[in-house]
């Protein structure tokens, strides 16, 4: 198998040109740059087809690839027999509590699809992770007022569209997200009631079909019983700069929950949602929940107990020397030793089977 296969960028998504290097056989894709920028801000996402996809992949600026196109011609076959490519694929592990955060926006059906099956993992974590849900907004103050009036609050300043789904309104959108982020902070005050967000996405998600309106909302307040409706909008009101909610739409008013959250999107937003940021790494793989669960255990300094099956079977992160890529398949002495064990009293009782059989 070819170590690496060098492509330029353009032509393709990355993911179908990772996909088309794959297949030719390598075992590692360099993307060069096509334009002189940092491309620290660039994120070889997956666009929702990555799937299947093995082999690993770099993007590297255009002024280094052209170095590394240039040596590629002039080697000889001597220097390229002895070319080593050095690439590292590492979590920051900075302590042994894992911070995430999911971005998304409470209209996106796959993001609550994701946030509805991750919670059994969530809670195997326990403590051991914080979640934090963010929420995209956009700016729109230079809008008609009729868009701005059904679609966004604070003059344009905070919008939200669901272009799949026209029977929701941005505003909706809009004070869903904020009564997520009211039951998000009551619920973590505590260990005992952290649940409580979970089981409100999971009810909201089952109840509303695509349409997370107030009236679903006040439904789901109702089943998951330690929610109170009253307490959630008093939330929502105390975030706006005027509690009176006919100048919501009004340029002067401002909202602190969301200011947080824009501000927070400039530091570590990752241009793209629903998405994953593990501590304040953006998660590049397929938004499934195992994956997830995956990298958020190869973020502990000193894994915990939850992550042992998942870091003993599976190796999160590949190792790339010498131009050949390393994968561990998983396999350790003591399978090798279970096996062994397995297959021998197989092997007796089909011995005493047969010569029962025999003598009979």
């Amino acid at each position: 198998m070819p170590p690496f296969m060098i492509a330029d960028r353009g032509g393709c998504p990355f993911v179908q040109k990772v996909r088309n290097m794959e297949e030719a056989g390598v075992a590692m894709g360099i993307v060069v740059d096509n334009s002189d920028e940092d491309i620290s801000s660039i994120v070889m996402s997956d666009d929702g087809t990555g799937a299947g996809i093995r082999i690993p992949s770099v993007l590297i600026s255009k002024k280094d690839g052209q170095k590394l196109i240039d040596f590629l011609k002039t080697a000889s076959r001597e220097e390229l027999q002895q070319i080593s490519i050095l690439v590292s694929f590492d979590m920051s592990r900075p302590d042994n509590r894992v911070e995430y955060d999911i971005w998304y926006s409470s209209s996106n059906d796959l993001a609550l699809d994701f946030i509805q099956d991750f919670m059994k993992l969530d809670h195997r974590l326990g403590e051991g992770a914080l979640m934090t849900p963010r929420f995209v907004f956009w700016v729109c103050e230079e809008c008609d007022e009729e868009f701005m009036r059904k679609n966004c609050f604070g003059g344009g300043k905070y919008c939200a569209t669901d272009s799949g789904n026209d029977r929701i309104p941005g505003s909706t959108i809009v004070l869903e997200d904020l009564r997520q982020m009211c039951i998000y902070k009551k619920a973590y005050e505590k260990p005992s009631t952290r649940r409580l967000f979970w089981d409100y996405i999971k009810t909201v998600h089952r109840r509303c079909d695509s349409v997370l309106n107030e009236a679903c909302s006040i439904n789901a307040h109702k089943e998951v019983k330690q929610l109170n409706w009253a307490e959630t909008m008093q939330c929502v009101t105390d975030s706006f700069s005027t509690p009176d909610r006919n100048k919501w739409h009004d340029p002067e008013t401002t909202n602190s929950m969301i200011d947080r959250d824009i501000d927070y999107w400039a530091k570590y937003g990752t241009n793209l949602f629903p998405s994953i940021v593990i501590n304040n790494s953006t998660f590049r793989g397929q938004l499934e929940t195992q994956a997830v669960f995956n990298a958020i255990c190869a973020g502990f300094a000193d894994p915990p107990k939850e992550c042992s099956t998942v870091l003993e079977t599976y190796d999160v992160g590949h190792n790339v020397e010498a131009g050949i890529v390393y994968y561990d398949d998983g396999y350790r002495f003591h399978h090798v030793v279970g096996l062994f064990i397995f297959f021998t009293v197989m092997l007796f009782i089909s011995l005493c089977c047969y010569r029962r059989f025999a003598k009979r």
